[in-house]
């Protein structure tokens, strides 16, 4: 399997990448099903507070501190094994009780309040053995994946899972119609419980690089001190966290905030679905960039795009037009968090080193734990807001006012671009100079070629 090199030899990395690509689809799809929006509206039909779903939205990731004793489980089982076991078999029997909750409230099996803490546990104990075995998951990858390509692939890898999590979406959105009853619900986290169990296939086939003894030697304490006097790896942390808080943090409420508008339930699934559209769209583009230019100049599109997104989002009201803006908008979003991803994961690539991927761990905590974070932040602004101002609780305004302050907080990120740039990295000023002169030249020479056919 390994060259004489230490390199895992191509036709096993090929086959690797292939049973990465059907695992990761097997993933997203599942979380979507059981964790994502058509979760959303359903506990919102229970009855679910504005806090409680910043709470439900950050339980997908509060298991990220378990990421750092997921190191420990990938030296004790290895990398495979650790996926396998934690983040296949076990993570995917812990969500059943997400999968007949919609049953429980029909048949008003327990309390609604009961219920919907029933749901946070299971979704919070998935999350924990997901970090058990997602630890292992970025070191196997980069077994996998040359550093060269890294941008182009990861543009092409996180391409090929959303464009099954569009197709998926859409199916959902038409099963579910405008007023989804019980069995609906059941039905669809049902079949995220099935692509969870056919995640596990799929993680069997990826090979993986033996640890090496400094690895195997390095504890999670002393990856952490490593990360924490590692400069370029430390920047990228606190990036990631300010970064992800800022964009995160209103994308939980973009579901409640339509619903409190009038929208209907089948309007706002299909217009999720705009969210892998956009990724879809861009994510080659954003790979082609990193790997030309650095990841500078799509960290700076990202901010200014994210920026203009979330202002946006504060004018959508009941018009036809703001129907096919909050479709448009929930796209724009997807496109510049798609390219800041792909940026960060090819930042993230070159800062760590090969003898401690362990720092990779680290780095997917501050990620995820960044991303609860703002969830949960999110939930405890707008219920500050209607405690200090009630009669906000009744109108759509507290959720304008926390997208107009996750779009000043997109700033923050913006300043600290130094320190998340490599030195051969391009400026974005001089990047958009060069893709807009590049398209007027394409265009140009079109015309040209076109008046000419047509003398």
């Amino acid at each position: 399997m390994l060259t004489k090199s230490g390199r895992i030899q191509s036709a096993y990395r090929k086959h690797s990448i292939r049973s990465a690509s059907a695992s990761v689809i097997g993933k997203v799809i599942g979380s979507y099903c059981l964790l994502s929006q058509p979760l959303q509206l359903f506990v919102i039909d229970a009855g679910a507070t504005d806090f409680y779903i910043g709470l439900i939205n950050s339980s997908i990731w509060l298991g990220s501190p378990f990421f750092v004793m997921g190191i420990y489980v990938m030296y004790r089982l290895g990398k495979r094994k650790a996926l396998l076991y934690c983040s296949g078999v076990v993570s995917s029997i812990l969500a059943l009780p997400i999968v007949f909750a919609p049953l429980i409230h029909h048949y008003k099996l327990m309390p609604d309040s009961t219920m919907l803490y029933v749901v946070f546990s299971a979704a919070v104990l998935h999350s924990i053995f997901e970090s058990l075995g997602g630890a292992s998951w970025f070191p196997m990858l980069q077994d996998n994946v040359p550093r060269r390509a890294a941008g182009k692939f990861f543009g092409l890898f996180r391409r090929r899972w959303q464009i099954a999590l569009m197709i998926g979406t859409f199916l959902i959105s038409f099963f579910l119609g405008e007023e989804p009853e019980w069995w609906r619900f059941f039905a669809v986290f049902a079949v995220g419980e099935l692509f969870f169990l056919s995640k596990i296939i799929s993680l069997s086939g990826i090979a993986e690089k033996p640890l090496s003894e400094e690895n195997k030697n390095i504890s999670p304490l002393r990856t952490v001190i490593s990360v924490l006097k590692n400069k370029p790896v430390r920047d990228l942390c606190i990036y990631i966290c300010i970064y992800n808080i800022a964009a995160y943090m209103p994308f939980a409420f973009f579901v409640k905030f339509l619903k409190t508008e009038g929208a209907l339930s089948g309007s706002i699934i299909a217009a999720t679905a705009m969210v892998p559209l956009g990724a879809i769209i861009s994510l080659k583009f954003w790979g082609i960039v990193c790997d030309k230019y650095g990841n500078r100049s799509v960290f700076t599109f990202s901010h200014i795009g994210m920026i203009i997104t979330l202002l946006l989002w504060c004018f959508i009201s009941t018009g036809i037009i703001s129907k096919i803006m909050f479709f448009i908008l929930f796209c724009t979003w997807s496109i510049f968090q798609a390219g800041n991803g792909v940026a960060q994961t090819r930042h993230m690539f070159y800062v760590t080193p090969q003898h401690n991927q362990a720092q990779i761990s680290i780095l997917n905590l501050i990620f995820s734990l960044s991303i609860a974070l703002g969830s949960l932040l999110g939930g405890l602004f707008l219920s500050g807001l209607t405690n200090i101002f009630p009669g906000l609780e009744s109108t759509s305004m507290s959720y304008r006012l926390l997208f107009a302050f996750s779009a000043i907080l997109c700033i923050v990120p913006h300043l600290l671009l130094g320190s998340v740039s490599l030195e051969q990295d391009w400026r974005g000023r001089k990047v958009f100079v060069m893709l807009i002169a590049s398209m007027k030249a394409t265009i140009g020479s079109f015309v040209i070629t076109k008046s000419n056919e047509d003398q």
